[in-house]
């Protein structure tokens, strides 16, 4: 969550994971090293999964495949797509905290110089609806599924 939210430098999910980092026990040295992405202390089992989330969010989603073959390799193919759901999720939140924050930006007068009133809009509002509408999606889906 650290390094990804540091890379995306969304201020509301920093503050959100790292309160919730300390309550799940991270002293504040790990936690200060996550926001700083210096990650060379940490345990190998972590440290691949941490890099790749650095790599994920630096590449804007689109991670090397080698990169992302050294993930499936190491963690195998179950926990490397779990891993990548979660970083999917994080990112989704950091762009819902910066699009926020361009839109207070944009109603104290300071907007965003590489943002657009109509795409602040447009983000928020489809973090709004599309939720309810896949689940009407799924659960039509479900309701259509013949039995064997």
């Amino acid at each position: 969550m650290m390094v990804v939210t540091s890379v995306n430098g969304c201020r509301y999910c920093s503050y959100g994971h790292s309160r919730a980092a300390l309550a799940a026990g991270i002293s504040e040295t790990e936690l200060q090293k996550l926001m700083a992405l210096d990650l060379g202390a940490f345990p190998e089992t972590e440290v691949i999964a941490l890099t790749f989330a650095q790599h994920y969010a630096e590449s804007h989603c689109n991670p090397d495949p080698a990169v992302w073959q050294r993930m499936t390799s190491y963690y195998g193919e179950r926990t490397a797509n779990d891993i990548m759901t979660y970083l999917r999720m994080i990112t989704f939140g950091n762009l819902l905290g910066n699009t926020f924050d361009a839109l207070l930006s944009r109603f104290r007068g300071r907007p965003a110089p590489s943002s657009t009133f109509w795409n602040e809009l447009m983000v928020l509002w489809g973090a709004i609806w599309m939720p309810p509408f896949r689940l009407f999606l799924q659960i039509f889906k479900s309701n259509r599924t013949v039995p064997k």
